[in-house]
């Protein structure tokens, strides 16, 4: 079974200086948790929460750019929905990984390093008309003051090698 979780590439100093918080088998819909975190990821903390918080309540839809069949548009964007479900379930997942930021002192001033969104396993829904699978998802959130997260994402990048230039005109001759 593969194990999901952000690691920091042999640099225990930095994962001290992270809060993180996991949920396990929530019931949303994957495909909209995947978009959601690809919005949140590199955000600001508290502009994450004012934008699920907006589409929670209505009041400003979250744009989607993967799954959009049969996505209608919205005034002033692309494809793009609303997702009140999902924006609480992410929403209350941000809020645990703030309240282990305040445990570990980070500070106030924090990013949103690394979210993502899996699939979880899908149980079957039992009932007199239907007998369907459920929707369940594993999201993962990690915070970093802004300081450390620079520091955070330079470590766990890994760098590609620059393709070599070939002149063809000296080739030619």
């Amino acid at each position: 079974m593969p194990h999901y979780t952000y690691a920091f590439q042999g640099n225990e100093a930095a994962a001290s200086k992270t809060a993180r918080a996991v949920g396990r088998s929530l019931p949303a819909s994957t495909k909209q948790s995947v978009e959601i975190c690809a919005m949140i990821r590199g955000k600001p903390l508290a502009y994450a929460r004012r934008l699920l918080e907006d589409a929670k309540n209505f009041k400003r839809p979250l744009a989607f750019k993967r799954f959009v069949n049969g996505y209608g548009h919205k005034s002033g964007m692309g494809p793009g929905r609303y997702a009140p479900t999902t924006a609480t379930l992410i929403l209350a997942t941000i809020a645990n990984a703030s309240k282990n930021a305040q445990v570990k002192n980070l500070g106030d001033d924090l990013i949103i390093i690394h979210a993502c969104a899996h699939h979880a396993s899908h149980s079957y829904r039992y009932g007199r008309q239907s007998r369907r699978k459920e929707k369940r998802t594993h999201v993962e959130i990690v915070l970093a003051p802004r300081a450390e997260a620079k520091l955070a994402r330079s470590n766990n990048t890994v760098k590609k090698p620059k393709p070599k230039v070939v002149n063809t005109a000296e080739k030619t001759q």
